[in-house]
Formats: C-alpha cells, sequence, structure tokens
C-alpha cells in the first residue's frame, strides 16, 4: 500500500481568511479495534470519532488511551456518558429502578449488566431518582479526573438517547419519585385541585393523592394521559439539564449534547418523546438516523435532519449516529450498492446542515460494521467525503434561513394513538408528516421541521413565510392565537384536515377545526396571506411513493400565496432531494442526493438536469463527486462545467456542485484504475484557483517510501487560473491500492484531493 500525495504552499499573495470549524466526519470507535482497522480509518483521513460508555471506572483507562492514539492523528472526539447503561454497581438502587404501569420492575442480568424488562435492557433507572443522579455524579467526577485534559474532545454527550425505549407493554415510568415529581407538576398546570378534576372527571381530594393513569389510553380518559406524558418529558428535560450543569461545572467551556433516538421516538405508541424539550438546554443537538428498516420511507435522512435543525433552534447539529450497511441488515443489496446507499445518507445529512457526521460504527456492533478490517466500497464511501470535505472546507458552509416549516405536535400522536391501536397509530401520523414534507421535498423546497410548542414563543413564526401543520390534532388558544396572528400578518398556512379537532386535555372541539381556526381555512379571502386545508386520499398515506399531485399543489400554493420558489432548478426522473449551503463569501454548494426506500435494491441511474446559480461577478461552477470517465480510467475531483446547465446521466448516490466566487484551490486528478506489474503508469494532475487572486506555490507529487518523487514543480495560477500537471511512475509491487492526496497549504489548512484505488495485474 502506498501513497502519492500532492503539497502546495503559499508564498505569495493575499492569503484566505476562514475562521470556521472544519466539518466532522467519522465513526465510533473501538479502542480493542485490529491494527487493520485502525490503520484503514487513519486512511480514511476522518477526523472524528465517539467514545461510547464513558463515566466509569473500568472504561477509564482505555478511553484515556483512545483520546491519546486519536489525538495523535489529529482526530477530534465526541465523549460520550453512559448515564443510559451504568455499571453493575447499581444493580443495588432498587428503588431507583424503573416501574412499569402495573408496578414491576426488571430484573438485574449479570450476562448483560443491566436490569432487563422482557429482554430488554433499556432504559434501566428512572430520571426522577435523587439517588441514582447523586451515583452518576460521584461516577463521571471521577472519570473525568482520570482521564485528564481532554484536549482533543470536540464535545460531551450526556446521555444516549434518552426516552423510554419500552415496547408495546410499557408505558412511561412509575417509580415513586416519578409520581411525586407528577404530584408537583399538576398544580402549576391546574392552580387547584377542582380545576384538574374538572378536566379529568375525576374525583380526588388533593394533589398529593393524584395517581397517574395505568391503563392504556382511550379517547375518552386521554386528560390525565396528556398530562403524565407531558409530565414524564419534563422529568427526562430536567435529568438532561441536571447532566450538563455537572459537566459544565468541570469543562466549562466544553459543549454539551444528548443525541436523539429518532424523529420524535414515537416508533411505539407509549415510546414518546420531545425532542425539542430535550435540545433545549443542549449546545448542540444531535441525532440518530438508520433508513431502511421496515419503519422508514425514502425521506427519512432529509426529515430527521430538519426536524433536528428545528429543534436546535439555531444552534449546531450533529448525526450522532447513521446506518452504516453492513451486510448483514442489507444482504439484498451489491458491496457498491451499500456503499451508494451510505453516500446518499452522508451527503443529505451535510446538505441539510450537519455540522459533524458519524457513522454507527467502525467496527463495533454486528450488523453495524463498516469493516472487520477489510478494505470495502463503504470505507472507500467514507475516505471520500472526508477528503472532499476538506477540499470544499465545508466547515465554512451554513444553511440559508428557510422560508417554510413543517409543523409536528407530539402530544398528538398519543392523541390518535388511543384512538386507533397499539401500532398503526404511529405509522399513521408519520405519514401525514412524511407526505406533507414529502411533497415539499419532490417540488425542490427546503423546510425546517418545528414544534407547535415553538410557535407559541415570540418571533419564531416571523421567521417564515409558510407553515405547514402536520397531523397537528390537539390546539390550545395560545397556539391557535398564533397561528390566526401569522395569517393575519401575511403568512400561507397549510393543513390535513385534522388540525385542531381536539383541545390539549384530550376533549372534541364543538367546531372542527376549533379554537376559533374554522373561521381562518372557511374564508374566501380571509386575509393578507392564504389558508388551505387538505382533505386526505389514498395517495396523501402513501408516504413511501409520495403525492405528485399534491407536491406540485403546494409548488403553486407556495409560489402565489407565499412568493417562495424551488431552491433548486433541476428536471429528471425519479426522486432527488436538493438542499442548499452558502459561505461568507457567497460560494454556493447544491446537493442532491438519491434517496432509497427502506432496503431495496437500488434502481437504475437517474437523468438530471440542473441549473446552476447565477451569482454577480465572476464565477466558476463545478461537479464535485468521483467518477469513473471509463471501464479503465478514474477521474476524481472536480469537473469544471462550461455550460449554464449540469447534466447528470448516471446518477446513482449524489451529486455535489459546487459554484464559487472566492474559493481556495480544487484539485483533481486522473489515472488508469489498473495497470500491468512494472509498467509506466501516467497521474495527471488537474490545479484549479476559482478565486480573484493569485496562487503561487509549490506542487509536489511524492511516492512511497523508498522511491523518487515524480513531480516538483512551483505554480502560478492566475485568477480563477487552471493548470495540469503529468508525472509517470513506475509499479513495483505485485499488488497495488494507491491512495492520491493533494494538500494545500492556505491560511494554514491543507486541503487533500479525493483518493483513488489503482491495482496492479
Amino acid at each position: 500500500m502506498w501513497a502519492l500525495g500532492l503539497f502546495i504552499s503559499t508564498t505569495a499573495g493575499p492569503q484566505l481568511q476562514s475562521h470556521s470549524k472544519p466539518f466532522l466526519i467519522g465513526a465510533e470507535w473501538q479502542d480493542n479495534a485490529s491494527q487493520a482497522v485502525k490503520d484503514l480509518f487513519w486512511e480514511t483521513g476522518c477526523n472524528f470519532a465517539r467514545l461510547t460508555g464513558g463515566g466509569f471506572g473500568w472504561i477509564s483507562e482505555s478511553h484515556k488511551h483512545a483520546l491519546k492514539e486519536l489525538d495523535d492523528h489529529g482526530v477530534r472526539v465526541l465523549l460520550q456518558l453512559g448515564s443510559h447503561y451504568p455499571d453493575g454497581k447499581y444493580f443495588d438502587f432498587k428503588d431507583a429502578y424503573f416501574v412499569d404501569q402495573n408496578g414491576k420492575t426488571g430484573i438485574p442480568s449479570k450476562q448483560s449488566w443491566a436490569v432487563e424488562y422482557d429482554g430488554s435492557a433499556w432504559p434501566q433507572y428512572s430520571y426522577a431518582s435523587e439517588r441514582f443522579k447523586s451515583a452518576l455524579e460521584s461516577d463521571f467526577t471521577a472519570y473525568f479526573k482520570a482521564l485528564g485534559p481532554l484536549t482533543n474532545v470536540e464535545a460531551v454527550m450526556v446521555h444516549n438517547e434518552p426516552g423510554f425505549h419500552w415496547l408495546d407493554k410499557r408505558i412511561f415510568d412509575y417509580n415513586p419519585a416519578s409520581i411525586e415529581r407528577f404530584r408537583d407538576w399538576l398544580p402549576i398546570q391546574y392552580g387547584n385541585i377542582a380545576a384538574l378534576n374538572g378536566a379529568w372527571g375525576s374525583s380526588f381530594p388533593s394533589f398529593s393523592s393524584v395517581e397517574p393513569p395505568h391503563t392504556v389510553p382511550t379517547v375518552q380518559g386521554l386528560a390525565p394521559w396528556m398530562d403524565w406524558r407531558r409530565s414524564n418529558m419534563e422529568v427526562i428535560g430536567d435529568f438532561l439539564d441536571w447532566e450538563r450543569v455537572i459537566t459544565r461545572k468541570l469543562y466549562p467551556s466544553l459543549p454539551v449534547t444528548t443525541n436523539l433516538s429518532g424523529p420524535i421516538d414515537n416508533w411505539y405508541p407509549f415510546r414518546l418523546g420531545d425532542n425539542y424539550r430535550f435540545s433545549r438546554s443542549m449546545d448542540i443537538a444531535s441525532i440518530d438516523i438508520y433508513p431502511g428498516s421496515e419503519w422508514t420511507t425514502r425521506y427519512i435522512p432529509a426529515y430527521s435532519m430538519d426536524m433536528t435543525r428545528g429543534a436546535a433552534n439555531g444552534k449546531p447539529v450533529y448525526v450522532a449516529e447513521c446506518e452504516s450497511y453492513a451486510p448483514e441488515h442489507f444482504p439484498q443489496l451489491s458491496d457498491e450498492q451499500r456503499a451508494a446507499r451510505l453516500a446518499s445518507d452522508l451527503w443529505t445529512y451535510i446538505g441539510h446542515g450537519a455540522n459533524g457526521v458519524l457513522v454507527w460504527t467502525l467496527n463495533g456492533q454486528d450488523g453495524f460494521k463498516l469493516t472487520k478490517g477489510e478494505y470495502n466500497a463503504r470505507i472507500r464511501t467514507l475516505r471520500d467525503i472526508a477528503h472532499t470535505s476538506k477540499m470544499l472546507d465545508l466547515g465554512a458552509f451554513a444553511k440559508p434561513a428557510r422560508k417554510v416549516a413543517v409543523v409536528i405536535d407530539p402530544a398528538s400522536y398519543l392523541m390518535v394513538g388511543a384512538k386507533e391501536g397499539l401500532r398503526e397509530w404511529a405509522g399513521r401520523m408519520s405519514r401525514i408528516a412524511l407526505c406533507l414534507y414529502g411533497a415539499l421535498v419532490d417540488a425542490h423546497i427546503e423546510a425546517d421541521v418545528i414544534s407547535a410548542d415553538m410557535l407559541r414563543h415570540s418571533g419564531v413564526a416571523n421567521r417564515y413565510k409558510a407553515l405547514v401543520f402536520a397531523g397537528v390534532t390537539t390546539m390550545d388558544r395560545s397556539l391557535a392565537a398564533s397561528i390566526t396572528a401569522f395569517a393575519h400578518s401575511g403568512g400561507l398556512v397549510v393543513s390535513d384536515s385534522s388540525i385542531a379537532t381536539f383541545d390539549e386535555r384530550g376533549k372534541a372541539c364543538a367546531k372542527q377545526p376549533g379554537f376559533g381556526l374554522d373561521r381562518l381555512f372557511n374564508a374566501k379571502q380571509p386575509l393578507k396571506g392564504k389558508t388551505h386545508l387538505i382533505e386526505p386520499n389514498d395517495k396523501f398515506w402513501a408516504a413511501e411513493t409520495g403525492d405528485p399531485d399534491l407536491s406540485v399543489a403546494m409548488a403553486n400554493w407556495l409560489k402565489l400565496d407565499a412568493g417562495i420558489s424551488p431552491d433548486l432548478n433541476i428536471h429528471g426522473d425519479g426522486i432527488q432531494d436538493t438542499s442548499k449551503l452558502i459561505d461568507p463569501k457567497g460560494n454556493v454548494l447544491q446537493v442532491i442526493t438519491c434517496p432509497q426506500n427502506k432496503a431495496e435494491p437500488e434502481k437504475p441511474n437517474q437523468s438530471i438536469t440542473v441549473d446552476l446559480p447565477k451569482l454577480t461577478g465572476r464565477t466558476e461552477s463545478f461537479l464535485v463527486a468521483p467518477r469513473t470517465t471509463s471501464e479503465d480510467m478514474a477521474l476524481t475531483g472536480p469537473i469544471l462545467i462550461s455550460t449554464p446547465k449540469l447534466t447528470v446521466t448516471n446518477l446513482e448516490s449524489h451529486a455535489v456542485v459546487l459554484t464559487a466566487r472566492d474559493h481556495p484551490p480544487l484539485i483533481a486528478t486522473e489515472c488508469r484504475r489498473s495497470w500491468p506489474h512494472d509498467s509506466l503508469v501516467t497521474v495527471e494532475v488537474t490545479v484549479y484557483n476559482p478565486s480573484p487572486r493569485l496562487l503561487e506555490g509549490s506542487l509536489e507529487l511524492t511516492e512511497p517510501a523508498g522511491w523518487k518523487r515524480a513531480l516538483t514543480t512551483n505554480i502560478s495560477l492566475p485568477a480563477f487560473g487552471t493548470k495540469t500537471f503529468t508525472a509517470t511512475v513506475t509499479s513495483g509491487r505485485p499488488t497495488l491500492r494507491a491512495v492520491l492526496y493533494a494538500a494545500m497549504f492556505y491560511n494554514g489548512k491543507s486541503i487533500e484531493s479525493i483518493p483513488f484505488d489503482v491495482t496492479v495485474r
């Protein structure tokens, strides 16, 4: 194995200034990984890794060693505390166990070192238990002290996937401490016990005697359930707030996050979370995204990202876990198809504003491994994106403000669940949101996904020109007033017809939509803005395939009533997710991906045509994606686009288009993919200078140790100049995988080309 390296050092001309953090990309890291696995990770050029399960004495030495090894290779770390899965000494804290609605707790198991409930070991301990929290604080303090300075820790994840990971049989947490928190919370909501009894239809003599509901919710008995759910969400939120406080006491400047376990965490009727509440005190909002399961659709990667950006409310966003497409879970896909699926997902996360992405896992959990030590197409994909992100300076790019928000309401999921049964409701509610969101995706209009609760806060609605309500069945006066005020100010309001059918306690509204919204939607010309109420049909519920008619209608409403046009003009077959990023200098990055449906095999290559952005001043556009020019030749890096439209006829996973007005240099390479042993091989290296300033420096093509340097030359490129250099190398090994690196020392940074593999026959 050998590497070719290109180095450009600036010797003249003004420096480009960039103060942004680098884009972070990597995988979950196992300290006991084989050397072969570690060598592959170093080869990828990734700069981010996640260490899991921290906080306890048994892991501190392993984490200390891993932090040192990763730091030696320039890798930043997301350090996760294991409060969701503490060690076996916590078995003695029986009064801190979760309690189910039947009064039962789990059974400690030394096989899993967890408290197991019907074979499930997560969660184990009550978020409301002060004894549990006190023990965690002691362990976390000792653990951090053992680690010493966290020089390469980018952020601490204080908890893993907060929420109630029960299956059908378990409902929330009935630990006495949780019930006591509920009783303390109720007076804040009702003021006096008579008001509570009136809402619940109960006869409790005092708040201290209130008992939370235990039986499965019904429509008739929803009021206590709605309150019980909200109380449980506050208990979890307060627990996360507490974890942030104790971490920041030890490391005041270290950012804190928790990874959310999915959009609204709604896979089962009572496994309901509140991602907006859980992210409120975090410095970074993080999410786990696993497309390809039976519960997901092609819109899940983008939807999950936009929901997390909504929860972040302007803060950075990490994808803390995402699908690695291991063969065990995707046997119907070839190695190249799995790599294409991974590339589509990763670029979707990037395009929708992720500041960091971690694949789960590098070599850890069975069924979720990128590698067992072998080089494969998915490792190549991770390597390609890691190098591309550096060359593009992705950390400097950010999402422009969105003009549309899809509004969801976690409380409404419980409402529909009680009405329609244990499992189907979760899918039905997701289909409402995904159909409306998917209609926007298909119209190439980007949107945030926000919580209905956020609209109660002053100014949030004013960020947008249009609000699209998805399954917001419950309503209250303050939320209805916010919606009405938004419409009266000229905003466009779109909703499915389930909006405001119940109040916040589950009582059906006399008029539907209730709370005065019937006047808003039923008026012919009510306001400066417009309103549209959608009646679902069969296609509406088919979120897996989308509803073309709804997409066209949505695009027309947004254009005519809100002045919103597609973010990207794109034409072609199939479904493409489109997203846009910009940097402070006005460079535009357009990301186009081909999201796949569930675990189905890939569809044939798509053909698309893209209109390039029209910016003021001189610009150049590039297609930045690995591609093969013929069966035997490989071209990696940017391709200069000389026409106002880009046509891609073999779009398999993604296309990235950079329109540059002032951007650091780009480097492309072209070489035969394989050659006979001991033959001469020609490598072409093209350097682009897409900026209005002169680029002067030196270019070096460095061969493996013991070989002669193939190319050393000074270069001088004018503004928006291009030059190609040629080097000839001789292969002297029976097998060879060549990785070409191009590094540009420019403003103290290096930019590497996208590597390629060459095989000796």
